[in-house]
């Protein structure tokens, strides 16, 4: 997921407006990184210990009590 895939995410969770946001046609490459850096979770699936939690659903009860507080006004 791209930073700018996570803004896209964080603004459905929270109905955040997105219209002054746009992906940066130009990123900076930053460090080398293999294209597809994800771990394998086969052995901790199959002793059926493995959880799995969406992005969406990880930043929400993450950074919830946050937004509430700043549509509040305590910020």
């Amino acid at each position: 997921m791209t930073k700018y895939g996570m803004v896209v995410s964080m603004a459905k969770v929270f109905n955040f407006p997105m219209e002054h946001i746009t992906p940066d046609p130009n990123p900076v490459p930053g460090a080398p990184r293999p294209y597809d850096a994800r771990l394998s979770t086969d052995r901790i699936d199959g002793l059926g210990i493995g959880r799995h939690t969406p992005f969406s659903e990880a930043i929400k009860s993450a950074l919830e009590p946050w937004v509430e507080s700043f549509r509040a006004g305590q910020l």
